[in-house]
């Protein structure tokens, strides 16, 4: 019996962690190539998220002692009883895990710690393990010429979507105009285009703004 609520103890622990990894996964730009690391990672979150929430709920329980100088512990307990966890509790694990979700999408996709590192001049590292997904997620990059070298064509639009790094890289452009790369010669026009190509069968050149360059 002590068992069986140990473990259903770790499932409701788990409930935050689980969520904001999920957000993490989901959302940031983030390949699992490592199951250690993966599992490394998702361990950290549960222990932070169920850290943070703990401490959140104790002070939010303090607090409204304080205000209403009572203690409302007793009943907050005893509000839809899960085994050893009430409905607010659950409530306010899930609500921490979506916040700590959030909070490290952000970290992430905005790289605000290597961001800080840069102005310290600790380090000049972007965070991407890969120069295609800084390229594609730089807020400078908009129009790009994609050079499609097999097939020897050469695409000018604005990048609207792109895929992570892995054996193929995608792109989906729009307000697409196509030219030959060999010389340069106007082909047609195109509202969208998805583009899948090996990682050499791509270039990307990146352009100021539509129409200050032609395609070269």
């Amino acid at each position: 019996m002590q068992i069986d609520q140990f473990i259903f103890k770790l499932l409701i622990l788990s409930i935050p962690g689980s969520i904001s990894y999920l957000l993490y996964v989901k959302i940031a730009i983030y390949r699992i190539e490592n199951k250690t690391k993966f599992g490394f990672s998702e361990i950290m979150f549960i222990l932070l998220s169920s850290l943070i929430s703990n401490v959140i709920y104790d002070l939010f329980v303090k607090l409204l002692n304080c205000i209403f100088n009572l203690s409302i512990t007793p009943v907050l307990e005893k509000l839809l009883k899960v085994g050893n966890y009430s409905a607010v509790e659950l409530l306010f694990l899930i609500f921490i895990g979506i916040i700590l979700g959030i909070i490290f999408v952000t970290l992430e996709t905005k790289k605000v710690l290597y961001k800080i590192a840069k102005k310290l001049r600790f380090s000049n590292h972007y965070g991407d393990d890969d120069v295609w997904t800084f390229v594609c997620n730089s807020p400078d990059v908009e129009w790009v010429f994609v050079r499609d070298h097999k097939y020897d064509l050469v695409y000018f639009g604005r990048l609207e979507q792109y895929s992570d790094p892995g054996e193929n890289r995608e792109l989906l452009l729009s307000d697409v105009s196509v030219y030959t790369n060999k010389d340069s010669k106007y082909c047609y026009d195109i509202p969208k285009i998805y583009i899948s190509r090996l990682p050499e069968e791509l270039t990307i050149e990146i352009a100021p703004k539509k129409g200050e360059e032609d395609a070269t």
